[in-house]
């Protein structure tokens, strides 16, 4: 049986992920994406099941959340007194692609976290179909010229894979 680099076959990772209680969250190409790129599974379920809905007071990775806006079903705008960001549930942030995503382990934020300065635009990208289809004044393109601006290898090696 094929394992990835973490030394789990598949089923005994979605079992992992799904605390083996059959619950599944993704779908089956999700979670083979998620097994191939070793991605831990209890780390995953751990994730999901620690999920808080957004709203004002709660912490963040900039103090107490102020203010808390939907932007896109699972995506919220959370600001505080000194800075914001996209807020994403555990569904969103599975489909985040793995070029796009906030998980490194030197990235100063939680994974679900997308700070408003540039980090942000990761979620703009990812979703760049929605945002534009959703009347939201958020300018797709400029989004994806930023960010190649600030991350060029990045983006080269998304748009190559995505489109």
């Amino acid at each position: 049986m094929t394992q990835n680099c973490e030394g789990l076959t598949y089923d005994e990772w979605r079992a992992a992920a799904t605390g083996g209680v059959g619950r599944d969250f993704f779908s089956d190409d999700f979670a083979r994406q998620q097994w191939a790129a070793g991605i831990d599974p209890t780390e995953w379920r751990a994730a999901h099941e620690r999920f808080e809905m957004p709203r004002e007071g709660m912490e963040t990775p900039w103090g107490p959340a102020q203010s808390v806006t939907p932007v896109l079903a699972g995506i919220w705008c959370v600001g505080t007194a000194s800075h914001g960001g996209f807020y994403l549930s555990p569904e969103r942030q599975d489909r985040m692609h793995l070029l796009l995503r906030t998980t490194h382990p030197l990235h100063p934020f939680p994974n679900q976290w997308y700070e408003e300065d540039l980090d942000y635009l990761r979620v703009v990208l990812n979703f760049e179909d929605e945002f534009r289809a959703s009347g939201l004044h958020i300018d797709v393109d400029a989004a994806a010229q930023s960010f190649q601006g600030w991350h060029p290898e990045t983006y080269k090696n998304w748009r190559t894979r995505c489109g």
